[in-house]
Formats: C-alpha cells, sequence, structure tokens
C-alpha cells in the first residue's frame, strides 16, 4: 500500500514538474535569449499540444490504461 502511494506521489510530483517547467523555459529564455527566441519557444510548445489534442495522443495513456483499466498490456496498441 506504501508503495503505491510513494509511486502515485512521484507521478503526481513528476507531472507538476512537467507543467510548471515550460513557464520557466519561456522565462529563462527570454532572459537568456530575448524575446525572439522566446517567441518561437512558445510557438513550438503550442503547436505541439495543438497537434497532440488533434491526434488524441496523449503520453500517459498506458499508465492510465494499466493503473485503472483491468486490459493488460499497452493500451495505444490496435487489436484488429
Amino acid at each position: 500500500m506504501t508503495t503505491s502511494r510513494l509511486g502515485e506521489l512521484s507521478y503526481l510530483a513528476g507531472r507538476a514538474a512537467s507543467l510548471g517547467s515550460r513557464p520557466a523555459y519561456l522565462l529563462i529564455c527570454n532572459h537568456f535569449f530575448g524575446n525572439a527566441v522566446a517567441t518561437i519557444l512558445a510557438s513550438v510548445i503550442l503547436v505541439a499540444a495543438m497537434l497532440n489534442a488533434v491526434a488524441g495522443v496523449d503520453s500517459h495513456r498506458i499508465y492510465y490504461a494499466r493503473h485503472f483499466g483491468d486490459a493488460p498490456g499497452s493500451a495505444a496498441r490496435s487489436r484488429a
């Protein structure tokens, strides 16, 4: 039970760090390289997020399927 909670806590901490790092990258890029480079980086981040939403790709789909689902293995592969 404790290892499950530690695993969930490390997962949540990783997700929070991932979400918090994007604005930090933009601020650092703006400070060291200027507004033009930060604008390009922001555009790349936005386009990547929009393409992931359009494609329906979730990088954590396998984790959610294994953690909450009853199907073993990868949910990303089609079952034909």
